[in-house]
């Protein structure tokens, strides 16, 4: 992990003071401002009501965060010089980004009206003597507004400002600081996913004869565009013609939504069964094209065998699920370098017995819901687990390995 400290290159605090606390406290503009001090809070005294926003900017150019890291801490390191708070507030970090607050100072961005959030607080019942260093911790949300290679710029308003709530008589809830504020940043090369939706194009293209091997070698089969499911497997009716069926099927996944560079750690498809017509079990295999097939969307030639490689990996379907619960079926290394960061990564989903050019005796074969399911829960996903800032070229061969789950929708 690294760590970087950012100066602040501006710090304005804006006042306001009236008779009326409501007036103070709703205005528009301040009455004035100075940037040699960090003062934030209210006050009541000499028949007025007094209220400091303090406007606190770091140019984060001066150490880049690189873009491919996370934040993954940061907080705003203020030095005590005063210590007014009766009672306590929470020193509250607010945003008015991209907009406010301006440098140099503008006489809006005293207005409250331009900002929102809690994106962090330090109350003062915890601050350090005068002197010492003081941290107001970012929180989640407000480590997002960290702007890796620009401007990040935050308002700091007292809790009780920010409800509305007037000081009492003689009451002082204020605290200041040296100007010298600062930044600090704990950022790293981190781990993060991405939810890859499949593409309306999946589905399965399909071939029947009465003659097993002239049903599973031909050349072209029939697509079933736009279904809600796609068909994977084969079967043998004995009583009807034609009495060999093979069903494969094609699945689209958009992964430009990978940033690069990076290196994909771990991955795995989220797939919702519709049916389970396997009487008898079989494996369902994943292949990958030629670089050609499968076509998106698939077309009559996709269908030939011979343009299919590989065996990314396997599931046996019985341990197929149907229903709300997903199938997950987890990626190792091979699998992961099909990755097409360039583009769409497709999926060829075929019977280890097709494969094998074994005949089936009766039903196997099941049905996944596709992209174009009304089951908006079943929407088929590829869940990729990558580290920014580094690329793997060739990763090693790899297998697939299918288990029951849940997925949190």
């Amino acid at each position: 992990m690294t760590y970087d400290e950012y100066p602040a290159f501006d710090s304005t605090y804006y006042r306001y003071f009236d008779p009326v606390y409501n007036t103070a406290w709703v205005a528009p503009h301040p009455i004035d401002w100075n940037n040699d001090a960090v003062i934030v809070g209210q006050r009541n005294t000499g028949g007025n009501f007094y209220i400091w926003r303090d406007g606190l900017f770091f140019d984060m150019n001066t150490a880049p965060i690189p873009s491919y890291h996370n934040v993954d801490r940061a907080d705003i390191a203020l030095l005590l010089t005063q210590d007014l708070s009766t009672p306590d507030f929470d020193i509250v970090v607010q945003s008015g980004s991209p907009v406010y607050p301006h440098t140099p100072a503008d006489p809006d961005d005293y207005d409250k009206a331009n900002y929102a959030g809690n994106y962090g607080s330090l109350n003062t019942a915890d601050l350090l003597p005068v002197g010492q260093w003081n941290y107001v911790p970012l929180n989640t949300a407000g480590l997002a507004l960290v702007n890796k290679t620009g401007t990040t710029k935050f308002m700091l308003r007292s809790s009780r400002d920010i409800a509305g709530v007037a000081p009492g008589v003689g009451g002082a809830e204020v605290a200041s600081f040296y100007v010298l504020a600062k930044l600090r940043v704990w950022h790293s090369a981190g781990v993060s996913s991405v939810e890859i939706p499949s593409s309306t194009d999946d589905s399965d293209v399909a071939n029947s004869n009465d003659n097993y091997n002239t049903c599973r070698t031909a050349v072209n089969g029939t697509p079933q565009l736009g279904s809600t499911s796609i068909r994977v497997g084969q079967l043998r009716d004995p009583f009807f013609s034609p009495h060999y069926y093979e069903y494969r099927g094609a699945m689209y996944f958009d992964t430009r939504l990978v940033p690069r560079p990076s290196a994909i750690v771990s991955g795995y498809l989220c797939l919702w069964g519709e049916v389970d017509f396997s009487a008898v079990d079989f494996d369902i295999v994943v292949q990958k094209g030629n670089g050609v097939a499968p076509h998106k969307p698939l077309i009559a030639g996709d269908y030939d065998l011979t343009q299919y490689s590989g065996d990314g990996g396997s599931f046996n379907t019985a341990g197929f699920l149907t229903g709300a619960n997903p199938n997950i079926l987890t990626l190792n290394p091979t699998g992961m370098s099909w990755i097409n960061y360039g583009g769409f990564t497709s999926f060829m989903f075929r019977s280890r017995q097709d494969i094998n050019g074994a005949a089936p005796a009766g039903d196997e074969y099941v049905t996944i819901y596709s992209a174009n399911t009304p089951v908006v829960y079943a929407k088929p996903q590829l869940v990729l687990v990558y580290q920014s800032g580094r690329e793997l070229i060739a990763p090693p061969s790899f297998s697939l390995t299918w288990e029951a789950g849940s997925f949190g929708r």
